[in-house]
């Protein structure tokens, strides 16, 4: 497995990141890039930015639309070259839009992380860093930061390369890693 989490704020450049991360790996191996996109077009305004990420993407790219079950696409397609999963704080969200108490959120928290070590191939995970901003108002927001602010530590802990992305420019953290 080779996994490479991109982590950054909202609009700092991390799908660009990633979309150019996948586009080098497929020149290299001259494999397929999958594109798993956990968003939903629930209203106009989202429809509208799911339409701008597609014309990003090579049309050659298969895109898979699973906004809740990332683990089993997976688990099922554990041999795939190349695959961007985009992004891991939507599908928390999605999660949470179900309802989904504490311990359904530590599951599917758990069937992620199992998943995303066993895949065997290509693999880029987009998140936003949502940990560096003001406190939620609401006690949904702060649990929403909460549950996102473990995902990522352990998603983190999963990958080989960390990239931190500002302003479209991406830092690897494991080069400045120090240990406790």
């Amino acid at each position: 497995m080779s996994c490479t989490f991109v982590l950054g704020g909202a609009r700092s450049g991390k799908s660009d990141f990633a979309l150019a991360r996948a586009a080098r790996w497929e020149q290299e191996a001259g494999a397929t890039v999958t594109f798993v996109a956990t968003g939903q077009a629930l209203d106009p305004e989202m429809t509208q930015r799911i339409r701008r990420h597609q014309a990003q993407r090579s049309p050659e790219w298969v895109t898979v639309e699973e906004p809740l079950h990332v683990d089993e696409w997976l688990v099922a397609h554990a041999e795939s070259p190349i695959v961007i999963v985009d992004c891991l704080s939507l599908l928390l969200s999605n999660w949470m839009g179900q309802d989904a108490g504490e311990v359904d959120l530590r599951d599917r928290a758990e069937k992620w992380l199992q998943a995303v070590e066993q895949f065997s191939g290509r693999l880029l995970v987009v998140s936003n860093e949502v940990g560096q901003g003001v406190v939620p108002a609401t006690p949904l927001g702060r649990l929403y930061r909460d549950w996102l602010g473990w995902l990522n530590q352990r998603t983190a802990t999963l990958a080989e390369e960390v990239v931190w992305v500002v302003a479209g420019v991406g830092v690897n953290l494991r080069a400045f890693q120090v240990q406790p």
